[in-house]
């Protein structure tokens, strides 16, 4: 079965803000020109979850599923209650869908190491 990701973002009405979010999902994208994934935001922004989903529908053959993958550092009220909801509301409205959340990137053992590895670059370099 086909996987897709949708990588979610708080959002924000600062369009700078929303350009990191962009760069790095345009960075991902190129490096992983196969993968379908699609930058989307919890709330302010757009495209929304749902919008993602949907567009996915249009044109990728069902079944596939959809994993959701917070770009927050940690589990929290967006993420524990307000992420779930929207995943809800997308599993009602497209019930034969497989979809669910990751854990929050910030609590992904390969991001701690990451920045385990730039805090060391940080004291090696005085």
């Amino acid at each position: 079965m086909r996987t897709v990701v949708a990588l979610i973002c708080h959002g924000s009405r600062d369009p700078k803000w929303c350009d990191v979010f962009k760069h790095l999902t345009a960075t991902l994208q190129a490096q992983n020109p196969d993968q379908d994934m699609h930058l989307c935001y919890m709330e302010i922004a757009s495209p929304t979850l749902m919008d993602v989903v949907s567009a996915w529908t249009d044109h990728i053959d069902m079944p596939f599923r959809v994993r959701v993958l917070p770009l927050f550092m940690a589990s929290g009220g967006h993420v524990d209650h307000d992420i779930p909801t929207q995943i809800a509301a997308v599993a009602e409205a497209f019930p034969a869908l497989d979809i669910a959340m990751e854990r929050p990137i910030g609590e992904n053992p390969m991001v701690i190491t990451a920045i385990g590895d730039i805090v060391t670059t940080l004291c090696e370099n005085g």
